[in-house]
């Protein structure tokens, strides 16, 4: 669901409303010849220098990754991903509210996780943080406490595809690359190799946004009809670490999409592997 600030701000006093704040960046440092390495860092001192009131903050680098994984950023596992939603205070009734500022992929990632563990009562701030602050509502620096949930993750294996079996399904899905279209087109990577995979469509993570609100569902649906995607496709979305391609399946998940794949991997695995092939075109 999207949540606009005027009913935030009215959920702020329900006990049952659990407020993330999962604030982040993604930068890069520049190593030549068109490579780059991605910098991922989480928001901690934006969130304590003021934040929502009620609001709870979410490292994305440390708190939903798993950290034993060799790929960045890939999804925590089940037991992990628990402990920390359970010492939030979201149990089985919580109903989550995510902002980040202003990119919408950290808060999308975030929504994408909690449905991926099978928590179904979740939304989204549109225009994040700064949307909150320009309608002149509250902003706090008290850490709230809240009392430990038990949070039981039922995974849902639909919403998310391994290498392997997407590999096998080249040609039989439609993919949508997130990524910039300088990443897309091979000009730059953050990955050994450059160009993209197989029979992936370019639909930069920005171009579903207006500023940080999200463009309307008449845009969206416009935009994936030229794409050639339809509602009886399955969709398969990728980036470089499974964030900014979060933000495509939110999107179609509004149009009433129901076969959506986030690949976790993204070009943070397939670009270093030199078994799997390239399109560049």
């Amino acid at each position: 669901m999207i949540r606009s600030p005027q009913a935030l701000l009215a959920q702020l006093a329900d006990p049952q409303v659990r407020v993330l704040d999962i604030r982040g960046t993604v930068t890069h440092q520049d190593l030549g010849a068109g490579f780059e390495q991605g910098i991922y860092q989480g928001s901690q001192a934006a969130y304590a220098a003021g934040h929502i009131p009620g609001a709870v903050f979410i490292d994305w680098t440390t708190d939903i990754v798993d950290p034993l994984q060799t790929i960045k950023a890939q999804i925590a596992t089940p037991a992990a991903f628990a402990q920390v939603m359970g010492r939030l205070g979201i149990g089985p009734s919580t109903k989550v509210v995510i902002y980040d500022q202003g990119p919408m992929q950290f808060a999308t990632r975030l929504w994408w996780a909690l449905k991926y563990y099978g928590h179904d009562a979740v939304a989204v701030l549109d225009g994040g943080f700064p949307a909150w602050q320009e309608a002149g509502y509250p902003v706090t620096t008290e850490v709230p406490n809240y009392p430990a949930q038990d949070f039981v993750p039922q995974i849902r294996p639909e919403w998310r595809i391994e290498t392997a079996e997407l590999v096998d399904l080249l040609g039989q899905v439609k993919i949508i690359d997130a990524r910039p279209s300088a990443h897309y087109r091979g000009e730059r990577s953050r990955s050994q190799r450059k160009g993209h995979i197989p029979t992936a469509i370019n639909l930069p993570r920005p171009d579903l946004l207006i500023g940080t609100h999200f463009k309307t569902l008449e845009q969206w649906h416009d935009q994936f009809a030229q794409l050639g995607i339809t509602p009886e496709d399955t969709v398969v979305a990728y980036c470089n670490g499974g964030v900014a391609a979060s933000t495509v399946l939110f999107a179609l998940d509004r149009l009433g999409y129901s076969k959506l794949r986030l690949y976790d991997g993204s070009w943070n695995e397939w670009g270093n592997r030199t078994d799997l092939p390239i399109g560049t075109a």
